[in-house]
């Protein structure tokens, strides 16, 4: 009877993790611009969003969620991953040696012992009576 063990360990690599919290930092650095920059233009008094006379502002903010989502694509981005499988089967125990053949048997009968002496019994038969 033979049991069978398999272990698999999968390991991933993430070889862009720094680059992408350097983009995603980068990038809230522009929304952090693009905020002040677009309450400044507002004199104080809200957030003047104006495409057409304020372009500084507008282009950080699209900078900023294209740098955005390059970051997080470079975090998650798997460079590579390795599969490191490991099986362990057990084999039953190799069987004993088989036992050396049984010896030959030997019968050995005694010799004949010499006949018994010869017994003689004499029988007589009881005296008649005639009655």
């Amino acid at each position: 009877m033979a049991t069978s063990t398999t272990r698999q360990t999968v390991a991933l690599e993430h070889p862009y993790k720094l680059a992408g919290g350097v983009t995603i930092i980068a990038s809230l650095i522009l929304i952090a611009f693009d905020l002040g920059f677009l309450v400044s233009c507002g004199a104080g008094h809200g957030i003047c969003v104006d495409f057409t006379t304020h372009r500084t502002g507008t282009a950080a903010l699209i900078v900023f969620f294209i740098a955005f989502i390059i970051g997080v694509v470079l975090i998650v981005y798997t460079g590579a991953s390795t599969t490191l499988t490991t099986q362990t089967t057990r084999v039953p125990p190799a069987a004993p040696p088989p036992s050396p053949p049984p010896q030959p048997v030997t019968i050995v009968t005694p010799p004949a012992s010499s006949p018994p002496a010869a017994t003689t019994v004499n029988l007589t038969p009881p005296p008649r009576s005639n009655t």
